[in-house]
This record gives C-alpha cells, sequence and structure tokens, in this order.
C-alpha cells in the first residue's frame, strides 16, 4: 500500500512538473516612434501615401479633413508607440499581445482557417540557430508578422543576437528587438527558440547540415 501511495505522489508532483514546463514566453520591445514619425509628415503632405503600420493595434487615429485644430491626416495618438510583444504558449494555447492588446489566442492543435501561425528553420546546428516564426490573424492584425531569430555560438548579448520584429513583404519594416536577454547560455538560448519551434511546427528539430 506504502508503495502505491508513493508511486502516486512521485506521478503527481511529476506532472505537475511537466504542466510547469509547458509555459513559455518569449518579447520583443520594439519602438516605432522615429518611424511614425518620419511617416507623419509623408502622410499629410501626399495623400496617395501609404504606410505598413498597423494604426489600430498602435493605437493611431487619423484626422479627417474637418478637424477644426489639425491639419487633414494628422495622427493622434492614443497609445504608446514603444510595444512590448509577448509571445506565450499554455500547453497548446499560444497567446500574442501587444503590450495589453490580444493579438492571437489560438489552440495550435486548431487554429481555424484563417489563423496562420507557423516556423522555419533556415540553420540549425551545434554552433548557430537561424529561425523565422509567421503570426496573422485578419480580425486583429494588418500584417503577417515575421519574427527572425539569428545567433551563434558566442556570448548571448544584444550585441551579438540579431532579433527582428518584421512585416513580411515589407522589407522596409524590420524592426530590432530592444529588450535586453536575460542572462544565459549558448545552448541555453538555442533551446529557448528550439521550443517555441518545436511547439509550432509539432515536430522535433533536427539539425540541417
Amino acid at each position: 500500500m506504502k508503495k502505491v501511495i508513493l508511486v502516486t505522489l512521485m506521478l503527481f508532483f511529476l506532472n505537475q512538473k511537466v504542466n510547469a514546463n509547458q509555459q513559455m514566453e518569449y518579447r520583443c520591445l520594439v519602438d516605432y516612434t522615429q518611424l511614425v514619425m518620419n511617416a507623419q509628415a509623408y502622410y499629410i503632405q501626399n495623400k496617395s501615401y501609404k504606410t505598413a503600420f498597423d494604426f489600430n493595434e498602435l493605437g493611431i487615429r487619423i484626422s479627417s479633413d474637418n478637424d477644426p485644430y489639425y491639419p487633414e491626416r494628422f495622427f493622434h495618438l492614443d497609445e504608446s508607440l514603444v510595444r512590448d510583444y509577448k509571445i506565450t504558449i499554455n500547453g497548446t494555447l499560444l497567446t500574442l499581445k501587444s503590450n495589453d492588446k490580444t493579438l492571437i489566442s489560438a489552440d495550435l492543435n486548431n487554429l481555424g482557417e484563417n489563423i496562420k501561425i507557423s516556423a522555419q528553420i533556415q540553420s540549425y546546428t551545434p554552433s548557430d540557430l537561424f529561425v523565422d516564426f509567421y503570426f496573422y490573424n485578419p480580425e486583429t492584425m494588418k500584417n503577417e508578422i515575421n519574427l527572425q531569430i539569428n545567433f551563434g555560438d558566442q556570448k548571448i548579448v544584444n550585441e551579438f543576437v540579431s532579433r527582428s520584429w518584421g512585416f513580411k513583404g515589407t522589407y522596409d519594416y524590420y524592426l530590432d528587438c530592444q529588450d535586453e536577454i536575460e542572462k544565459t547560455t549558448f545552448k541555453e538560448y538555442q533551446q529557448h527558440w528550439i521550443s517555441l519551434y518545436e511547439a509550432i511546427s509539432k515536430k522535433k528539430a533536427e539539425y540541417t547540415n
């Protein structure tokens, strides 16, 4: 009887540990301020000018032609242009947030027809990792987002790790993630992103060469 209880307790604590390990978080802090301010001038001067920025996500309102105080197409900022993107995986549930705004909340086993979440490894070896992640929800996002991660076997700090948040197909807008990387090793950091790849692709990552 004691053995049965002991085994049951061991299985319980093991299951608790597995469930805890299933929750993963990935961040990318992007500052749109300078680019949006640059776009503002063109937007006012040229009525045909278009930008790839997602005004709904960024909280930007546009003045109409009968605004009594501001010129037509003037940007009104209702939210911060510094966006803290967070990708969280809890079991099979993936959530993508821009500050407090939820862009995607989807079960990876049942995405539906419109939501797109995918991952593609460009290079994965014992000494490097280059991987792309793609996210799109047409109900909340103007653009399909491409999170691109690229680094080699050296000190894991912002200076040596390329993390880019871009609009797929719009190469003018690939912005660096500016949040500081927590202290870690190359192997740990490589596994950190491989875990996201495996959760999204639902297959084990293999070395490319």
